[in-house]
C-alpha cells in the first residue's frame, strides 16, 4: 500500500514556482527545491517527476494564474486607456523578479522546443485577452476606429514584457511609469 502524501501538493508547487521564478531553471537545484518546499527529493520525484517536469508544472501554474489575473484586470469598468495604463505598471510590483514567462523565454526557449511552444501558446492567449480589451475601446469610441487591434495587442504585450525586463534592474519606478504613459497616450 502506498504511503499517503505528507505535504500539500499545491503549496509545494507554489513554492517551487517562486524558486524557479527567482532563480531560473538552471540555477535552481534540487536541493533548493527540497529546502523551499520542505519536501524530500523522493517525494518530489514521485509527485512531480524530474526537475524539468516540476519546472513545466510550475510555469504552467504561473501562466494559468497570470491569465486569470490579466482577464480580471482588463475587464475592469472604466476607460480602457486607463486599464491598459495600470496594466503597464504591474511590472513595478514584481520585486525585481521580472516575469517568470519572460525569464524563461530568455533562458530556455531557444533550445527547448516544448518550453518554446508552451510560452508561445501563453503569449498568444495573453495577446488575445489584450485584444478583447482594445476592441472594447474601439467599440466605445475611445480609440480610433482604424486601430489595428491585433497588432496593437502584440505591441502592448511586447512593451509590457520589456517593462518587466527593465524593472529587474531599475529602482527608478518613475521612468518605467513614464515609458508606459508615453505608449498608452499614443493609442
Amino acid at each position: 500500500m502506498a504511503r499517503p502524501k505528507e505535504f500539500q501538493v499545491d503549496e509545494a508547487l507554489n513554492r517551487a514556482m517562486e524558486a524557479f521564478w527567482e532563480r531560473g531553471f538552471e540555477a535552481t537545484s534540487l536541493q533548493d527545491l527540497t529546502e523551499r518546499t520542505g519536501v524530500q527529493k523522493a517525494s518530489l520525484y514521485g509527485t512531480f517527476g524530474d526537475k524539468r517536469s516540476f519546472f513545466l508544472q510550475s510555469l504552467r501554474r504561473y501562466q494559468d494564474e497570470g491569465a486569470a489575473k490579466l482577464a480580471e484586470h482588463l475587464a475592469q469598468a472604466g476607460p480602457v486607456r486607463e486599464v491598459i495604463r495600470s496594466l503597464m505598471l504591474v511590472p513595478l510590483n514584481c520585486q525585481g523578479k521580472g516575469c517568470f514567462c519572460v525569464n524563461t523565454q530568455v533562458e530556455l526557449a531557444s533550445h527547448d522546443p516544448e518550453i518554446a511552444q508552451t510560452l508561445h501558446d501563453h503569449f498568444t492567449r495573453t495577446t488575445d485577452t489584450i485584444g478583447v480589451a482594445l476592441q472594447r475601446g474601439v467599440d466605445s469610441g475611445e480609440f480610433r476606429p482604424e486601430l489595428d487591434v491585433c497588432a496593437t495587442a502584440e505591441h502592448v504585450l511586447t512593451l509590457l514584457y520589456g517593462l518587466y525586463v527593465v524593472s529587474k534592474g531599475r529602482t527608478d519606478n518613475r521612468s518605467i511609469a513614464m515609458m508606459a504613459s508615453v505608449f498608452v497616450d499614443s493609442l
